[in-house]
């Protein structure tokens, strides 16, 4: 079914997934990891899902520059946040400057994740008949279900729980830069780059990590997303293992409990309140900088984001809700991201859930209401105020 042209005018293209590419490789191990474990929820293994897609394509552009040499583990790290991820993981914290991404990375790189694997889930589960669409200003993403006649266009707020770094056994080719930094830890730039093996660093229970091979070539196009597939496809039980050490990082999150030491290892993580003689300090003696910092949070957790979003989604509504209701679609507009605020929720979002508002003249009753949000969307938990709604939004859900 083709979509109204009212719709036309905010739509851009049609996202359709690559029919051998990871994002569709990994919807297909959600959706059998839950189906294999009743007690698990989809929408948690989707979420693990949008963090392995973004990791990869972050690493997608890795350079041999700003490797860390962890003599405790033997490994070079190329660390995504301000620490030795294996030295968190025994509460020895040394701080090292990141290898965080550019803004300029992260926005494109987590809208399009997101968007990409929804349009996967869209095409493994409903025949053709829910669809995705990039949209223009000031929407961001059109999710569609022709059989139903329910349209929701959205703003997208999305970032990775977990960002798993690289790591490879130390090489000798390993070209020391500067000083030593705390605990005998080195920078250096990686020789012979694009010939290494490269791994995945994913914490696992007891303190430990997994490595999950994603091959040689650092450095080629696609390189990392071409090895996390590989990486799936010739092992059916490491989706399931990575998913149970995500699901334990987003439970660390929500319940801030930082006494795990993999705590140290989510976005929005803070310091530790000692972090000890690996970290830097002020002239007072006083531990500056953090792990990782609110910038960071995770989802829609950022408050900046929240309350931007919260108005897109207001100008949104009054600038096109009337001109998309004339298609005689059921329309919704709101919120979407990967993971719910999780932290922020209840001073920054619930109260404005339940807000309804109506354009008139002064001292006008109004007509007609409409919501300011008919949802807040997420793969774990979603807040539907218009059911016409769930069955495009509901990812917790049963889609087996």
């Amino acid at each position: 079914m083709p979509l109204p042209d009212d719709f036309r005018s905010l739509c851009s293209h049609q996202v359709v997934p690559d029919e051998h590419g990871l994002p569709i490789q990994l919807v297909r191990e959600a959706l059998t990891a839950a189906r294999d474990d009743p007690g698990s929820n989809l929408g948690d293994h989707l979420a693990c899902a949008f963090d392995f897609l973004v990791s990869v394509r972050f690493h997608n552009s890795l350079k041999p520059e700003n490797w860390l040499w962890c003599p405790h583990c033997s490994l070079d790290i190329h660390s995504v946040l301000n620490a030795c991820p294996a030295c968190c993981l025994e509460e020895r914290f040394v701080h090292v400057r990141g290898n965080k991404p550019g803004s300029g990375v992260i926005g494109p790189v987590t809208s399009s994740s997101l968007q990409d694997l929804i349009a996967a889930l869209f095409a493994e589960t409903s025949n053709g008949k829910k669809l995705v669409y990039t949209c223009r200003e000031p929407a961001d993403l059109l999710l569609a279900d022709t059989a139903r006649r329910a349209a929701f266009f959205c703003e997208v707020k999305s970032a990775p729980l977990f960002t798993a770094p690289c790591a490879l056994p130390h090489q000798s080719d390993f070209n020391v830069v500067g000083n030593p930094l705390a605990h005998n830890h080195r920078l250096g730039i990686m020789r012979q780059f694009h010939k290494l093996d490269v791994s995945l660093f994913v914490p696992v229970r007891d303190n430990g990590f997994q490595l999950v091979p994603l091959g040689a070539g650092p450095g080629a196009p696609d390189w990392a997303e071409v090895g996390l597939l590989n990486a799936l496809r010739s092992d059916p039980g490491l989706f399931p293992r990575i998913s149970r050490a995500w699901r334990d990082l987003w439970i660390l999150y929500q319940t801030k409990a930082s006494a795990d030491p993999r705590f140290w290892l989510t976005g929005g993580c803070g310091r530790p309140r000692n972090p000890g003689d690996g970290w830097p300090t002020d002239g007072k003696g006083r531990p500056q900088g953090s792990i990782s910092d609110g910038k960071t949070s995770v989802g829609m957790d950022r408050t900046d984001d929240i309350k931007k979003s919260t108005f897109q989604v207001l100008k949104l509504g009054v600038e096109h809700r009337s001109a998309l209701e004339r298609s005689g679609w059921d329309v919704g507009i709101g919120l979407l991201g990967n993971l719910p605020a999780a932290r922020h929720y209840d001073n920054y979002l619930s109260s404005y859930e339940n807000v309804v508002w109506s354009r008139t003249e002064a001292e006008t009753t109004p007509a007609s209401w409409s919501n300011l949000f008919d949802a807040v969307a997420s793969f774990t938990v979603s807040r539907i105020r218009s059911t016409f709604l769930t069955d495009l939004l509901d990812f917790g859900r049963s889609w087996l």
